[in-house]
């Protein structure tokens, strides 16, 4: 059966904090990467033997960094505030070894406040009764996972950590017949910081697309 995967995406928030320090010494020239990041984690890949890793964010917000072992890179999270233009910046990262050398890297950051904060990953389409496998791929480490039905709000289906993906996974029963030709599902995401986070998303009556060919084995 083919299977089409959908993409969800929710606007992210971000806001400022402390003026940037001066890099005193620092001569050397500063090289980006080809690519900006964006959204409210920030992330870099440190040498192995990195100890600490600081961001410095030219609208004046210094971040330290944490290990991220599941994708084997460092990150924080970024919250600014609307009054911060959105466009690219250049993010100052220092890099600490345990020897105590340093090596200071200069990332772009892309501030859009449409930016995703989580994505959402399931079948678009079922049969009435089944699970319907949903995972979610979350910026952040999340407090908390949910989902329900649209109708039936009181009934939660909590995610769980897949510690090999980093990503919550659940199945989400549908119910035995669909009422129309589609329902709503809503994903909630509650992260660390305490700000609830909702996307929702249409899973089509798979009998109906079958009856009208509109779906292929």
């Amino acid at each position: 059966m083919t299977r089409i995967i959908i993409t969800a995406s929710f606007v992210a928030t971000l806001f400022i904090a402390f003026s940037l320090p001066a890099f005193a010494g620092d001569t050397r020239p500063a090289s980006c990467d080809t690519y900006a990041q964006s959204g409210p984690v920030f992330h870099v890949i440190a040498p192995p033997d990195a100890q600490r890793v600081t961001a410095y964010f030219p609208f004046g917000m210094i971040r330290k960094m944490q290990l991220d072992e599941i994708r084997g890179r460092w990150s924080t999270r970024v919250l600014a505030s609307r009054q911060v233009p959105e466009g690219t910046y250049i993010v100052r990262v220092l890099i600490e070894d345990a020897k105590g050398g340093v090596e200071f890297q200069s990332v772009k950051y892309l501030v859009d406040h449409t930016q995703p904060e989580f994505d959402i990953h399931a079948p678009q389409a079922t049969y009435g009764g089944e699970l319907l496998p949903v995972e979610v791929d979350a910026f952040e480490p999340a407090q908390r996972v949910y989902a329900y039905v649209v109708g039936n709000p009181k009934k939660h289906f909590h995610f769980s950590l897949d510690p090999n993906t980093g990503t919550y996974k659940a199945m989400i029963e549908m119910p035995e017949q669909f009422r129309k030709e589609k329902i709503a599902v809503r994903v909630v995401v509650l992260d660390r910081a305490g700000n609830y986070l909702l996307r929702s998303m249409d899973v089509h009556d798979l009998d109906l697309l079958e009856e009208y060919g509109m779906w292929s084995e």
